[in-house]
């Protein structure tokens, strides 16, 4: 049972149901408004070479192209028909986000060894890529913002 909250909720089982429901909603309208400009940012920063096509022309205007590129990441998986075959990656790489920390690599191979394995990787291979393109990029730190 996936809602075993919600089988044990009193005094109704229906609003664990509408939590969950808005929960997703709330979450995926913050992913649609905040994923296109970090990959547009990604792209203007010129970090990873081959996203160069998604770089707006000014960073004043809407990043349209990576949108678009957004939508597409987004909506190909989600026509498998059953996102339960996407969750495990998509729990691998926020769980090995902080790559670092022994606790969540722990739990990402308990939970899924293979998906675990397969992140790290990923990871490897994007930080080895991004090495090799030797790019001098000031980016600033935390101090420029304030």
């Amino acid at each position: 049972d996936k809602f075993v909250v919600a089988t044990i909720a009193y005094p109704c089982d229906e609003v664990v149901k509408i939590g969950v429901i808005t929960s997703c909603i709330g979450a995926a309208l913050q992913c649609l408004a905040g994923s296109p400009r970090l990959l547009a940012a990604i792209a203007m920063d010129d970090a990873i070479p081959f996203l160069r096509f998604v770089r707006p022309k000014d960073a004043t205007v809407e990043p349209k192209k990576a949108i678009w590129v957004t939508w597409l990441i987004a909506s190909v998986p989600t026509l498998a028909g059953n996102l339960d075959h996407i969750t495990p990656i998509v729990t691998m790489s926020y769980l090995l986000i902080l790559i670092g920390c022994v606790w969540c690599l722990g739990l990402a191979i308990i939970i899924s060894w293979t998906m675990a394995l397969a992140t790290i990787v990923l990871v490897i291979i994007l930080y080895v890529y991004n090495k090799k393109q030797k790019s001098e990029k000031d980016w600033g730190d935390v101090g420029d913002s304030i």
